[in-house]
């Protein structure tokens, strides 16, 4: 089915689909819907109620009906990062001075972004910061953490600068830091 392409099989005939901060596990063959919500620290937890997907058709259910099907026609990259990043060795990165010394130069200007996936960190770094990591992996969120704290300990100029040049009016500081300092 080209519909299924923006959910995850999880087994058989069950799909997931995520939305912010809700998580929705559909059954097709037992045509039910179950709802699920994910807290702050990332458990899942029942939050609703199985609902048959035909409660879910009714005329006065037609809204879920209508973002169920917008959002499946999303592509999955709205929701999350690319798994890509997943693969990157960060204590690698952080452990070879020059590596580090080239991404960091990318992120700020001083030099060419020539290291993997650097270019690209340099376009999202932003809205990572914006969001507070709000569309990472965990391994994505473990890893941004270590680099944020090993460039603030090694690199505290550097550090300042990025602070300067990603959020110079401050308006990100209290929550990114928040959430650098959270383990998830």
């Amino acid at each position: 089915m080209t519909l299924m392409t923006n959910a995850i099989f999880i087994k058989r005939n069950h799909y997931i689909f995520c939305f912010n901060d809700i998580i929705i596990i559909v059954d097709f063959l037992l045509s039910y819907q179950y709802k699920y919500c994910v807290r702050a620290d990332e458990n899942i937890v029942f939050c609703g109620r199985r609902y048959p997907i035909y409660y879910i058709l009714q005329p006065r259910n037609m809204n879920n009906l209508l973002i169920a099907i917008f959002a499946l026609t999303l592509p999955f990259s709205i929701w999350c990062y690319d798994e890509k990043y997943d693969k990157i060795d960060v204590d690698k990165i952080l452990s070879d001075d020059k590596l580090f010394t080239d991404y960091i130069n990318c992120m700020l200007d001083k030099g060419p972004c020539e290291v993997e996936y650097s270019s690209e960190f340099k376009e999202l770094l932003p809205e990572v910061i914006a969001t507070s990591c709000a569309k990472c992996t965990p391994i994505q969120k473990t890893g941004l953490r270590k680099t944020v704290k090993a460039l603030s300990v090694k690199r505290p100029d550097d550090f300042s600068q990025f602070r300067a040049k990603y959020d110079p009016k401050g308006e990100y500081e209290k929550q990114f830091a928040a959430f650098v300092v959270a383990t998830d």
